[in-house]
């Protein structure tokens, strides 16, 4: 399989609406499976709000990143620049989706990659994720990445209560 070109840029209040629907539908086709309608619609509202993702766009603390093939979204990722986990100089990746289209075409390795490139210029020592313990697909992934389990984190999905397994990559040599 041909690994695919993808243009890769820093989201903008203008892609809002796109990104926002890109963001609700690929989290449903990772999750919708495992989870209440409720509790999808419940994080569907907040989490993906307009306002929560336009304060993200227009803020500091945050940096969403759009990878595009032939101006057609293909993955993104939400990047948060000052935040430790594991001891000082941490940047969590804390969103990273790709079609179910375009998966194993090379769009998340570019994605991280340029995380990776975002952490270097922001002066960070590592890059940290929290992976859902029951989705194998994205562990052995991010395992293949270089990332390495620390430990564990419980994440809210509506009103249920999922542990995460915390992974992250040194952006050092």
């Amino acid at each position: 399989m041909t690994l695919m070109q993808y243009s890769i840029v820093k989201a903008e209040v203008k892609d809002l609406k796109a990104l926002q629907a890109f963001a609700r539908h690929t989290f449903a086709d990772t999750y919708e499976q495992y989870n209440t309608a409720e509790n999808m619609r419940y994080y569907h509202e907040v989490v993906f709000s307009d306002t929560g993702f336009e304060n993200d766009l227009l803020g500091t603390a945050s940096e969403y990143y759009i990878a595009r093939e032939d101006e057609k979204i293909a993955g993104y990722m939400k990047l948060n620049i000052d935040a430790d986990k594991d001891g000082p100089g941490g940047m969590e990746l804390e969103r990273i989706y790709v079609s179910k289209e375009q998966k194993g075409r090379g769009v998340g390795k570019a994605l991280l990659q340029k995380a990776a490139e975002a952490g270097k210029a922001y002066g960070k020592r590592y890059l940290w994720l929290g992976v859902w313990e029951r989705n194998n697909a994205a562990l052995g992934f991010y395992q293949k990445q270089g990332f390495e389990p620390f430990g564990t984190h419980m994440f809210m999905l509506g009103t249920d209560a999922q542990q995460d397994i915390l992974m992250k990559k040194s952006l050092r040599p």
